[in-house]
């Protein structure tokens, strides 16, 4: 798995395509998303996840955490995860939190946050 940072238009599809199917592709933007930060794992070369970041002060929001429903519990979340919060930490931001679907809980509990 490769992880890399994305423009937030980048997104937008695997935002779609696993948060909201049911809605407009425009639905999948919201306030923040050209200032906030995005992180994207691929395997062989094709975008299988996407997390993006939103600073605020010293804490870091994760929002839109997005991964193709193919490679869901296999892990690769867990590292693209993992990524995100040594690399905003190694910047000085120690603070991390989210507002988590009911079904991903235990997924966010399992990292210390």
């Amino acid at each position: 798995m490769e992880i890399k940072n994305l423009n937030w238009k980048d997104t937008l599809d695997i935002r779609h395509r696993v948060l909201w199917p049911n809605k407009s592709k425009t639905f999948c933007f919201v306030e923040g998303d050209k200032h906030a930060n995005y992180y994207a794992a691929f395997v062989k070369g094709s975008l299988i996840g996407v997390a993006s970041t939103y600073k605020n002060d010293d804490s870091v929001r994760f929002r839109k955490f997005a991964a193709d429903n193919n490679f869901q519990g296999k892990g690769l979340g867990s590292q693209l995860l993992t990524y995100i919060i040594e690399t905003e930490r190694s910047n000085g931001l120690l603070k991390f939190w989210c507002d988590a679907r009911t079904n991903a809980v235990n997924f966010y509990e399992q990292f210390e946050l």
